[in-house]
């Protein structure tokens, strides 16, 4: 806590804690960014994103994003949208959503997929930029719309035992 002239007069420590659902899953924290008073997001690494609300009397109550994916557990740089997404960079590109818990891993076409540690930022028209080790890239959530066309596959044949299985 700082006082009044920025001075630090004491701090808290959260921690990781196997015993407690409600704590963080990880200590290694890459990235903090502030939704409002109460709330925060964490990247981490080895525990994805953490949502922390902060309680009364300097306690807390952490809940982690959980996933299959095994690319999603290091976050190094993390930004809030304009809609409250959650926009988590790593190894790959995700956009997370907070009121339906919806999870989407983005492909950036060219191929960069290695987000780095404190190279996010959001500007005031709310274009995200994020770096890595190919550069850095830059879009604007709001313009992002989902593919929402359906597939309609044709099957012609399968091979079941190498026999050919028509379906003209």
């Amino acid at each position: 806590m700082l006082n009044e002239e920025g001075q630090v007069m004491h701090t808290i420590q959260y921690q990781a804690d196997e015993s407690n659902q409600y704590t963080l899953n990880s200590n290694f924290i890459s990235t903090i960014r502030r939704q409002n008073d109460s709330v925060l997001w964490l990247g981490t690494l080895g525990g994805g994103v953490n949502r922390m609300v902060l309680l009364d009397g300097n306690d807390y109550k952490a809940a982690s994003i959980k996933t299959g994916d095994s690319q999603y557990q290091n976050i190094e740089c993390l930004e809030i949208d304009n809609n409250n997404n959650i926009w988590a960079g790593g190894n790959r590109l995700y956009r997370f959503n907070p009121f339906n818990q919806h999870l989407q891993e983005f492909k950036i076409p060219g191929g960069m997929n290695s987000y780095k540690i404190g190279s996010s930022f959001i500007s005031s028209e709310g274009t995200i930029y994020m770096g890595g080790i190919d550069g850095f890239i830059y879009f604007n959530p709001a313009e992002i719309k989902n593919n929402r066309t359906l597939a309609h596959p044709n099957i012609s044949y399968i091979e079941v035992n190498n026999q050919k299985k028509e379906f003209c």
